[in-house]
């Protein structure tokens, strides 16, 4: 059975909403896009290094296919994360999109297909599905806690 590995970052208050930049995600007014990255240490550094080492393939749901198909392919070679995600097959867990732009990209219908997907192979994946396809597949769980409440800046 394939490991599976969530990269996922969540603030205390259960905010999951754009972690890597100000525009990536401001559906329904949200201005606090980035709210990840300032607490991004060595340690943290290095939980992404360990995860992306080696040979994966990568997990996605449909928003945030678009979000790292309309930025990781444009990063460069240079760039370690942007040279392994390019180079994962991603399978997206999708009902809405028919055609997937990014290289290697695979679209999936969820739960049977996935459940038959995960047992395939021992080939690990990396993913940031949606939380419900993660919680449906999360056997081991190894959080990274940044002590951080969003709620107060933003209602919702």
């Amino acid at each position: 059975m394939r490991n599976i590995i969530a990269i996922t970052q969540v603030t205390l208050d259960g905010v999951m909403q754009s972690p890597g930049g100000p525009e990536e995600d401001p559906r329904n007014g949200f201005t606090h896009g980035g709210w990840a990255m300032p607490f991004v240490d060595d340690a943290g550094s290095q939980a992404i290094d360990e995860i992306i080492v080696g040979e994966f393939d990568m997990l996605l749901g449909r928003r945030t296919y678009e979000i790292f198909a309309a930025y990781w392919p444009n990063q460069g070679d240079d760039n370690p994360i942007a040279k392994a995600f390019n180079k994962a097959t991603k399978y997206v867990v999708t009902r809405s999109l028919d055609h997937l732009d990014w290289e290697t990209s695979l679209r999936q219908i969820r739960s049977a297909g996935l459940r038959m997907f995960s047992r395939s192979c021992s080939a690990r994946i990396v993913g940031k599905p949606s939380l419900t396809v993660w919680l449906e597949f999360a056997k081991r769980v190894r959080p990274s806690v940044r002590p951080q409440k969003l709620s107060r800046y933003w209602p919702r």
